[in-house]
């Protein structure tokens, strides 16, 4: 936590500090499994006035990760679903089109396990030609997914991408969950640049709304508490 700024003898307050001021989460690569599985504790968590978590969405590449994510969301949350207004399809290959998705949100999650494939640009979004591509980018990679050769160049730009476009934004909180699996390219990315924003990076939970307790590889609590001492909650 030294090198992002933060004190050990004060750490910052979550949203359920001021459960009245709704905070606005984001989740990138929620069309993978740990993506789906964060915007689900988000959704069911954004229902609950004292987590002062409010609006919640993913931005995703294409229409591959709306059928991603609600396939999870079905097998794991009861009567859970994600429409139009939770998913925000934009370029990711374009600094300005992922801002514009991020504009006025305040927190931006994204973790470590990354991993990306090809895509067809999904119609009447921001293709240029019918046959247009696009990468893709999941937290953990779905099984068969077909991954690229280049696979660690191209996140290496996406990651470069989120974080300009979250400075564009003006995104109060980025959450990195640094996992066992993951790259250190996104840690090294955020860590390399001068405060863009409020870097937090976290160790398997969150640090500036919740904490995600993870068994195995699977999300199984979330806790949160405007002391930061966790207590048990039905998600």
């Amino acid at each position: 936590r030294a090198a992002c700024g933060l004190s050990f003898m004060a750490p910052p307050k979550g949203s359920a500090a001021k459960p009245l001021h709704k905070k606005q989460v984001a989740v990138m690569g929620a069309g993978g499994p740990m993506g789906a599985i964060t915007f689900g504790f988000l959704q069911r968590a954004s229902s609950l006035y004292g987590t002062g978590l409010g609006n919640y969405r993913t931005v995703c590449a294409c229409a591959d990760t709306a059928m991603r994510l609600n396939s999870i969301l079905s097998k794991n949350f009861c009567l859970s679903f994600a429409n139009e207004a939770n998913i925000k399809i934009t370029d990711l290959s374009s600094v300005e089109s992922i801002a514009s998705r991020l504009q006025g949100w305040d927190a931006l999650v994204l973790g470590s396990d990354l991993a990306v494939s090809q895509r067809p640009v999904t119609g009447n979004t921001y293709e240029k030609s019918p046959n247009d591509k696009c990468f893709e980018l999941y937290w953990k990679a779905p099984s068969n997914l077909v991954r690229p050769d280049n696979e660690a160049e191209i996140i290496d730009s996406l990651l470069q991408n989120i974080v300009e476009a979250a400075k564009v934004a003006d995104i109060q909180h980025i959450v990195y969950v640094d996992e066992p699996n993951g790259t250190p390219a996104g840690r090294t990315l955020l860590e390399k640049k001068q405060n863009p924003t409020h870097l937090d990076s976290a160790s398997w939970r969150f640090d500036c709304f919740a904490r995600l307790h993870i068994s195995k590889g699977n999300a199984r609590e979330l806790t949160f508490d405007t002391k930061w001492e966790p207590r048990r909650v039905c998600v």
